[in-house]
C-alpha cells in the first residue's frame, strides 16, 4: 500500500500514536509490517508530542514494538525544553511510550550538544538515560 495513515487509540478513546509512511508491506504469516519513510507521532497528556522519522521501520505483533533505522530523528518541539535526538537505529514500544538504542546518538538542545552510545528513553516522562561514552558541550548564551 502507498501513502498510509494509521492511528492507535488508547482505552479512553484518545489518540496515543499516529504513523504515516510512503509505503507499507504487511506479512501476515509472521505479523510483521515494513514501512518506508515512516513518521511516528507519540502523544502525551498536556505536552507537545514526540515526532520520530526514519528511512525505514518494521513493526512486530501489530504495533507493539517498532524497529526504525536509517537516519532516525526524534524531536520534541517544546517551547520550554525542545530536543532533537539523531541515531541510526531505534526500538520503539508505543504502548509504554519507551524507546531505546545501542547505537551512537547525538542530542541537541538550545546551547547544548551531547553525544553518547546507547540510550533508554521514557517518552511519557521525558527522561533519557544515556548508556556510555557520554560527551557534552554547553555554549553560553550571548547577552
Amino acid at each position: 500500500m502507498d501513502q498510509i495513515n494509521a492511528r492507535i487509540i488508547d482505552d479512553t478513546g484518545k489518540v496515543n500514536m499516529t504513523m504515516t509512511a510512503s509505503k507499507m508491506l504487511h506479512y501476515s504469516v509472521h505479523n510483521i509490517t515494513e514501512f518506508t519513510q515512516p513518521l511516528v507521532t507519540i502523544y502525551q497528556q498536556e505536552q507537545m508530542p514526540w515526532i520520530i522519522t526514519a528511512g525505514h521501520a518494521t513493526s512486530y505483533q501489530g504495533m507493539q514494538k517498532i524497529y526504525l533505522w536509517e537516519h532516525v530523528v526524534i524531536k520534541k518541539n517544546s517551547s520550554i525544553d525542545p530536543a532533537t535526538l539523531i541515531t541510526d537505529k531505534l526500538w520503539l514500544f508505543p504502548e509504554h511510550k519507551l524507546a531505546k538504542t545501542s547505537a551512537a546518538v547525538t542530542i541537541t538542545q538550545p546551547n547544548t550538544s551531547l553525544t553518547a552510545v546507547g540510550f533508554n528513553a521514557d517518552l511519557n516522562l521525558g527522561t533519557i538515560q544515556l548508556l556510555s561514552q557520554v560527551k557534552g558541550k554547553y555554549l553560553m548564551p550571548l547577552r
